[in-house]
């Protein structure tokens, strides 16, 4: 509004509420502000009051506030000196916005490569910053950091996170993410066009329930490849599912042994090992003695679990009487056995077995 600042100020008591000074040459809001400084050209210029920038409105606002009008910004100058761009604005009083057409720097990262418009970069182990209740100190928000040459987002500082707004975040220690009830964390879907529900919790009749997914989409759950054994009898601490390949043995060997069809599946929940086998010979070899399935995917364990019965079908095997079998402590073998009708027991062995014989198993064992 004002470009000439000599002929502006014509009073010898000018307030700094009246009068924008373009080129720092006057004291503001002081006596004597009607005539240069002496040829002293001051960087500083004093404002007492409200600032104004485009608007008359100072509704709810206080003295050394800036007043920025409606949908206007706070600019700069770009490097090459020939456009501006925004710093920062309003729009419609319920909303502000940090830069137009660049990425925004906190905290003077050290590159800012690879950062897309309207971006927010935080500089290596700075955070954004949130004021504590009773107002006498600040606690760390969200920041970046680097363990061991990997990158990382920490979240909170010696604080509790709370998502959803819970009821209430007692019983949660530092670092912990209290999730309100009825509230999920969501992940976008491949076509980026929805949200799925990851995990979230409810409340059924009273019972504090976790739920994962919604019924929706298929949940799988990644246990590590070595198991982490734990002493908690409700802790399910393993998983996993795979393939197999079973061999026949006679008293351990299998010398010459060729087989049609070698053929074995398992599932392991925790200590218990489900599994089934289909195993044909094609030659039974030339070793000799009792007769056991081999190579099941875990050893069994030695104590206390007692020996295991399994299901078992035969073909082209001869035997006397039925044919039972058991998984052996301590081992990968199911062992092959005759009962007679007096109860006598004796185990296969390769005079039972042709070159052709097929043993089917089938059952549950403890590791």
């Amino acid at each position: 509004m004002l470009t000439d600042v000599a002929k502006t100020i014509t009073v010898a008591h000018t307030f700094a509420a009246d009068i924008l000074f373009s080129d720092a040459l006057y004291d503001v809001g002081k006596v004597g502000a009607t005539r240069p400084r002496d040829g002293f050209f001051s960087r500083h210029v004093t404002v007492g009051g409200k600032l104004l920038l485009g608007t008359t409105q100072v509704t709810s606002a206080s003295d050394g506030e800036v007043v920025l009008a409606n949908a206007k910004a706070i600019r700069e100058v770009n490097a090459a000196g020939t456009d501006t761009y925004v710093l920062i604005r309003g729009d419609n009083g319920n909303r502000v916005f940090i830069g137009d057409t660049s990425m925004v720097g906190i905290g003077t990262p050290a590159t800012m490569s690879s950062a897309a418009v309207g971006d927010l970069v935080l500089a290596q182990g700075r955070y954004i910053r949130a004021a504590n209740a009773a107002g006498t100190d600040t606690f760390g928000l969200i920041n970046s950091a680097n363990f061991g040459g990997t990158n990382a987002t920490m979240v909170g500082q010696a604080t509790v996170i709370a998502f959803g707004n819970p009821a209430v975040i007692s019983g949660a220690a530092a670092g912990d993410a209290v999730l309100a009830i009825g509230k999920y964390l969501r992940g976008a879907n491949i076509a980026g066009s929805a949200t799925y529900p990851l995990i979230g919790l409810n409340n059924v009749g009273g019972t504090n329930t976790i739920e994962v997914g919604d019924g929706t989409f298929q949940v799988n759950v990644k246990w590590p490849a070595v198991q982490v054994p734990s002493t908690d009898a409700n802790t399910l601490d393993d998983y996993e599912e795979n393939s197999f390949t079973p061999v026949i043995t006679f008293a351990g060997a299998s010398v010459g042994m060729t087989y049609g069809v070698q053929q074995g599946w398992y599932t392991k929940v925790g200590r218990n090992v489900s599994f089934s086998c289909f195993v044909t010979l094609s030659n039974k070899g030339s070793s000799t003695g009792v007769a056991a399935v081999g190579n099941l995917p875990f050893v069994s364990a030695a104590s206390p679990s007692p020996y295991t019965a399994v299901a078992v079908r035969l073909d082209t095997i001869t035997f006397t009487g039925r044919v039972q079998a058991y998984q052996d402590r301590a081992t990968t073998n199911v062992n092959l056995e005759q009962l007679t009708e007096a109860g006598a027991q004796s185990q296969l062995t390769h005079a039972n077995f042709a070159n052709t014989s097929t043993v089917m198993v089938a059952g549950t064992y403890v590791v």
